[in-house]
């Protein structure tokens, strides 16, 4: 591992998560602001499940198809490249959970100096 990879392991990480919802969007927007004030990088994960859990009478169950992970993970750094454009001073990294967001996403948080 070389100096660089050892800073950027001890330089602290504020994570979001997000899921495509208007109070996620902005969730988003406004931890990419905190870590620029805080000299942080950000990490946005999304939960991501081959096979989601959906009851037999949710509505829109054929509209969605499967999407595979390398898919899902494309599609949500497409997503923040949108919501956040270039935004200089602000180390970004997506990433995906996979399983629902209530487990992934305390378990990524225990290294994070923000949720």
């Amino acid at each position: 591992m070389d100096s660089d990879e050892q800073a950027g392991e001890r330089q602290p990480f504020i994570l979001v998560g997000v899921g495509g919802s208007d109070a996620s969007i902005a969730a988003l927007i406004w931890a990419a602001g905190e870590a620029r004030r805080r000299n942080a990088r950000l990490r946005v994960l999304e939960a991501w499940q081959l096979y989601p859990a959906r009851a037999l009478y949710a509505a829109g169950r054929g509209e969605r198809s499967l999407l595979s992970r390398d898919a899902a993970a494309d599609r949500l750094a497409a997503r923040v490249r949108t919501v956040l454009g270039y935004r200089p001073g602000t180390d970004v990294t997506t990433d995906l959970v996979e399983g629902v967001a209530e487990r992934g996403l305390p378990e990524a948080a225990a290294a994070a100096a923000l949720l």
